[in-house]
C-alpha cells in the first residue's frame, strides 16, 4: 500500500495547495488571484482596481521550445532523471517479493511482509525531502538521495542475509521515495510559467516509459539470471546515473526568483 505514497501526496497537495498568483495572472483567471491575496491578508478590500493580470502569454508549447538553447540542458537532465526515478522505483517494487523468493530461497508470504517493512520507509524518507529541500536546495539534496539510493542498491545486491537485504531494501526504500519528494518540487521550477505544464507533463511521460520497462527488464533478468545481482547492479547504475545528470546539468532554484 505504501507504494502509492507518491499518488496519495500529489492528491493531497492538489487538493490542499492553491494555484501561484504568477500561474493565475497568465490563465487570466484575476478574480482567485485577488480571493487569495485577501485571504492572506495581501490587499485590503478595494484595492484590486491596483492589479493588473495579463492573459496567458502562449496558447501552446511545442517540444521543440523545451529543447530550445535556454532550456535544452534542464530538459535532458529532467528526462534522463525522471526515466531511472520511475524505473526504479516500480521495477523494485513490483518485483521485490519474487526477487527475494527466487534469491533467499523463502517463503512468497515471509518476503511480502519484508516487502512491507522496507516499504514503510518511503513515508518518512518522502517528508525528509520535503522538509531538507529549502535547507539544502533541491540539485544537491536530489543528487545526494539518488546516490545514496545506489549506495544501498549496490549492497543489496550483495547482501548475503536477510537482515542484510531488509536494512538495504529500507535504505533504498528511504532515498528513492525522498527523491520523489524532491523531485515533484524541482521539476516545475525549471520552466516559466506557460511553460511548466507542458515541460513537467513530458518529463513525467518519460517516466512512465521507465515506469512500463522498469518491470520489464527485472522479470527477464530474474528469468535468466535467478539472482538479484544483475538486477540491483543495474537499479544502482541507474540511481548513480540520475545523481551525475543533476549534477551535470541541473540549476538550483532555491531562493530564486521564478520565471
Amino acid at each position: 500500500m505504501t507504494g502509492f505514497v507518491p499518488i496519495a501526496a500529489i492528491l493531497i497537495f492538489w487538493a490542499v495547495v492553491p494555484e501561484s498568483l504568477r500561474y493565475l495572472g497568465e490563465r487570466g483567471r484575476r478574480s482567485e488571484a485577488i480571493s487569495i491575496l485577501r485571504e492572506k491578508g495581501f490587499i485590503a478590500p478595494g484595492e484590486e482596481r491596483v492589479l493588473e493580470l495579463t492573459g496567458s502569454k502562449k496558447a501552446k508549447v511545442t517540444i521543440a521550445e523545451l529543447w530550445s538553447p535556454g532550456y535544452r540542458k534542464r530538459t535532458a537532465m529532467l528526462w534522463i532523471h525522471w526515466f531511472c526515478i520511475v524505473l526504479t522505483y516500480w521495477g523494485i517494487f513490483l518485483w521485490a517479493p519474487y526477487i527475494l523468493e527466487a534469491d533467499r530461497g523463502i517463503s512468497l508470504v515471509r518476503t511480502i511482509k519484508y516487502t512491507l517493512l522496507m516499504t514503510t520507509m518511503q513515508i518518512p524518507g518522502y517528508w525528509s525531502g520535503a522538509f531538507l529541500i529549502e535547507r539544502v536546495g533541491r540539485k544537491r539534496l536530489l543528487a545526494l538521495y539518488m546516490a545514496l539510493a545506489g549506495v544501498g542498491s549496490l549492497l543489496f545486491s550483495v547482501a548475503s542475509t536477510d537482515l542484510e537485504a531488509l536494512l538495504w531494501g529500507s535504505v533504498i526504500s528511504f532515498f528513492n521515495l525522498g527523491a520523489w519528494g524532491i523531485t515533484y518540487a524541482y521539476t516545475p521550477e525549471l520552466y516559466p510559467t506557460y511553460m511548466r505544464g507542458t515541460g513537467a507533463g513530458w518529463a513525467n511521460s518519460v517516466g512512465r516509459v521507465g515506469g512500463i520497462l522498469g518491470p520489464i527488464i527485472v522479470g527477464f533478468l530474474l528469468k535468466i539470471s535467478g539472482s538479484k545481482y544483475l538486477i540491483f547492479l543495474l537499479f544502482a547504475l541507474l540511481h548513480f546515473l540520475s545523481s551525475t545528470d543533476v549534477l551535470a546539468l541541473g540549476v538550483e532554484t532555491k531562493g530564486r526568483p521564478l520565471e
